[in-house]
């Protein structure tokens, strides 16, 4: 099995937020997948404060890497910190709620001592993993009034009853609308919007996607011209902009583990040799691979 190979393989594994995940000093420089487990079977919403989730797990567990299957909302009590999403920093603050999407990697602030609320929502949909950049929510008086009403529920509601656990699905559906979340998951309203809905599950459910126009529009069986129309209908850009974007995020998350050198990642990725990829990578992302992997505690070599 190659290098990249293992890689691959040795990430599918699925964790816990909490103690039982199988994290140590040894593998620190793995990403682990966080599924969405709530304290009660059928829960379509958890809480909890960031300091509690602290005392459950070791810091060992915290410091690593996590790639969540659920939407995660963070919401700062301190005057001020930082997160870290897609390797990209987040300032939050108590009016700026940050909202982590299925898919994304984030990892926990360990130095910067803050407390926050923390509300998970089982997914809206998981092929928006692909997508570059965090979210941040600013918070007005009436939404913070909404999501003091939501934890206050959270903390005195019966887990065990049917009828709590049905209200909570109804929380859910209107935190979810209330904070527009779900605008970009509507039902699609035409051909080219299913198209388009398509293509992004394409790009985020696929380990390796199409890296050209044309080959995307062969898996999803138009042409390359129908789906150009159906990504600018959507978002106004070109579809290869999007495509880039999607490569270039899977290979910072892989260039940020120690096990996978660059020359692995670049053939992982459909490269035929390391320098295309370097210049692929800087192009996109506006660093070269070595730069961004020696940002990172532990990086791949080259």
């Amino acid at each position: 099995m190659t290098e990249h190979a293992k890689f691959l393989t040795k990430n599918r594994q699925v964790g816990s937020l909490f103690t039982e995940t199988q994290v140590d000093d040894d593998n620190q420089g793995e990403i682990v997948d966080i599924a969405y487990r709530p304290s009660s079977t059928g829960l379509p919403i958890e809480t909890f404060t960031l300091a509690s989730l602290r005392q459950r797990s070791s810091s060992a567990e915290l410091r690593v890497r996590q790639r969540i299957q659920f939407e995660l909302l963070i919401l700062c009590r301190s005057e001020r910190a930082h997160h870290e999403v897609d390797f990209e920093v987040a300032d939050l603050s108590p009016d700026r709620m940050l909202h982590i999407r299925p898919g994304q990697v984030h990892r926990w602030d360990l130095e910067e001592p803050y407390d926050a609320d923390l509300i998970l929502l089982q997914p809206i949909r998981s092929s928006s993993n692909w997508a570059p950049g965090h979210d941040i929510i600013e918070i007005d008086q009436g939404l913070r009034q909404d999501l003091e009403d939501v934890l206050r529920l959270m903390a005195r509601h019966d887990r065990s009853s049917p009828l709590s656990v049905r209200s909570l699905h109804a929380v859910r559906a209107l935190l979810v609308s209330h904070l527009g979340l779900g605008a970009p998951h509507q039902q699609p309203a035409s051909e080219r919007d299913l198209l388009y809905t398509n293509f992004e599950r394409l790009l985020g459910e696929t380990d390796v996607p199409p890296r050209s126009v044309d080959a995307c529009a062969q898996e999803l069986g138009c042409s390359a011209r129908t789906l150009t129309r159906a990504c600018h209908d959507a978002t106004g850009g070109a579809p290869k902009v999007l495509i880039d974007q999607a490569i270039a995020l899977r290979a910072q998350r892989l260039l940020s583990v120690e096990s996978i050198s660059a020359s692995a990642v670049a053939s992982t990725l459909g490269f035929s040799e390391l320098s295309h990829f370097s210049r692929f990578f800087s192009r996109v992302t506006g660093e070269s691979p070595s730069l961004f992997a020696g940002r990172f505690p532990n990086p791949g070599g080259t």
